[in-house]
């Protein structure tokens, strides 16, 4: 209500909201007049149950018809509304007659544990912080490392290198500690995760001498995470213990290098790996377990053989002179005592390149041989 002058005369303006008018009665002085209605709209109320039936404490179960096993239509009728009746009626029902006891998720017996309830607290606050190396649907390949019977070093190194968090040059040049990313053997692509542990020539000839089922991985996976994904669908535990140990040793032969070190032939990381697993099945005492998985490492290794008699074999390869930034291509005869009968060496430019005319020149060569 507002109240103002206007010179000797004065007026008043009343606003009147009569869908506030009930705000401040009691709801028991109004469930007494229900019966003359009281002029309210039928949006405010409706007039209380009349049912008689059910005490004022009742329980949902007393809405249920215990010999047809679902709900007693009749007496809802006379408390709920005919929206409200069809909303509940559609509620299923279970047809067992089980006491309802209460069961605690956390546990297999279903009772509570002051311990469970600790981590089910420690996992919410955990969530809150933000996702763990579980997201993306692969935890199971989490497990699968952790799984693993190689040193624990290995599946740290493994979880590292799936996570991607090992200090690539991809990884510092966006930290400003190095001025280029090239990988340091190809020096054509940008060393990345993915590159220098599977990509990379260097270690494509590592994991040329390994089980034919590691070989055949397509390479079109887009991380180093997809590539562990796709080989525990090919190959069993003992495959994927080999495959970790080579992983680790060509990240150990990159760091060699990186500061000055020796270039390892891939039959040296080879034996390595094996060294290392035999001396961890020994520690660990399942010894005999690995004698079939060394052996089935070494067989991807071709070891060299004289060719048969009145026969000749060519090798040939390519290799990398840093310092005097160059590329030679080299090539060899042998005839069927093992002695050298020739040889050849040429200077080339790009890796591809060289790798191609290696080839060219070995047919040329033996070509101009006459063998």
């Amino acid at each position: 209500m507002h109240y103002r002058m206007w010179g000797k005369y004065g007026f008043m303006a009343l606003k009147i909201d009569m869908s506030k008018a009930y705000d401040k009665v009691e709801w028991v002085f109004l469930a007494k007049h229900f019966d003359t209605y009281l002029g309210l709209p039928t949006l405010v109320g409706k007039a209380p149950s009349r049912c008689t039936r059910l005490d004022a404490c009742a329980k949902v179960e007393e809405l249920k018809d215990k010999d047809l096993g679902g709900w007693n239509t009749k007496l809802m009728q006379e408390i709920f509304s005919t929206s409200e009746l069809e909303t509940i009626c559609s509620i299923p029902l279970s047809k067992y007659s089980h006491v309802d006891k209460m069961i605690w998720r956390s546990t297999n017996t279903g009772l509570f544990t002051v311990r469970s309830a600790y981590y089910m607290e420690k996992d919410r606050i955990n969530s809150l912080k933000g996702e763990g190396s579980s997201r993306s649907g692969y935890t199971h390949v989490w497990k699968a490392v952790w799984s693993l019977r190689v040193p624990n070093a290995t599946k740290v190194f493994l979880w590292r290198a799936c996570a991607d968090i090992l200090p690539m040059k991809e990884k510092l040049l966006q930290r400003r500690v190095v001025d280029e990313d090239l990988c340091i053997f190809c020096e054509r692509e940008q060393e990345t995760m993915m590159h220098i542990l599977w990509k990379c020539p260097s270690s494509m000839d590592v994991w040329g001498v390994c089980d034919r089922r590691i070989q055949k991985t397509q390479a079109q996976n887009i991380t180093f995470l997809d590539v562990v994904d796709n080989l525990l669908l090919r190959c069993n535990g003992e495959e994927m213990n080999l495959f970790a140990l080579f992983a680790k040793r060509i990240w150990a032969r990159r760091n060699t290098v990186v500061h000055g070190g020796e270039f390892l032939h891939p039959s040296r990381l080879v034996q390595e790996a094996g060294l290392t697993l035999s001396q961890f099945a020994k520690v660990s005492g399942r010894g005999e377990e690995f004698v079939d998985v060394l052996h089935h490492a070494s067989i991807g290794m071709e070891r060299w053989a004289k060719p048969p008699f009145g026969r000749y074999k060519v090798n040939w390869d390519v290799a990398v002179d840093k310092h005097k930034k160059c590329l030679g291509c080299g090539i060899i005869v042998w005839d069927y005592k093992g002695f050298v009968i020739a040889e050849r060496l040429n200077a080339l430019q790009e890796p591809v390149i060289a790798e191609a005319m290696s080839a060219l020149v070995d047919v040329e060569f033996s070509r101009d041989l006459g063998i």
